[in-house]
């Protein structure tokens, strides 16, 4: 939430290209969200019955959150952002035909990605040198699938990290990191 501008931190500043936006108006900020920070949802604290924009305003966030519908980059254009914060599916195929119960109440497509769990991974890799800005980042969310990813890509400089109630399972790389892989052919969308 810090890092898409939807809160303030406890402590310290938050520098987005060089300029501290801990101190911006709402207005300041809902302007840097929409042209600097890229979003992509998967269901969090969202009302089932409602569409992305009308639980964007449920939550008070239309002044500061964007709905696109798209499938992974396909409805962006060619929009570039500083920060893509992404919770993919990122469940495979088998590990989800045999998911308990409490788990049939989410979609299928929220949560299977393919036969590795990877599908979405592979999505979000490939299309975001072509939407980050020039000192954009990608954050993404893999859960369980983390030892997967860095197997898929052992060569990306993911960051993994670390969070002080626990958990896991969340990259950080940046559009240098990523365009020095491609270029060096340790990675190729």
């Amino acid at each position: 939430n810090v890092l898409g501008l939807l809160d303030r931190p406890d402590a310290g500043h938050y520098k987005l290209e060089g300029r501290d936006v801990t101190t911006l108006s709402p207005d300041e900020q809902a302007r840097v969200r929409s042209q600097r920070i890229g979003f992509v949802f998967q269901s969090f604290h969202l009302v089932p019955r409602l569409t992305a924009a009308e639980n964007i305003a449920l939550h008070g966030l239309g002044d500061r959150v964007r709905p696109v519908l798209s499938d992974h980059y396909a409805g962006l254009g060619d929009a570039r952002y500083d920060l893509i914060i992404s919770n993919p599916p990122y469940v495979p195929a088998a590990e989800a035909a045999a998911l308990p119960p409490e788990y049939l109440h989410e979609p299928a497509i929220g949560l299977a990605a393919g036969e590795d769990g990877l599908s979405s991974v592979r999505a979000l890799l490939a299309g975001a040198l072509d939407h980050l800005t020039p000192h954009g980042a990608l954050l993404v969310e893999v859960g369980d699938t983390e030892e997967a990813v860095a197997a898929a890509w052992p060569r990306l400089p993911f960051l993994w990290l670390d969070f002080e109630h626990g958990g896991g399972g969340v990259f950080l790389l940046t559009r240098d990191e990523l365009a020095t892989a491609q270029a060096s052919g340790d990675f190729q969308p």
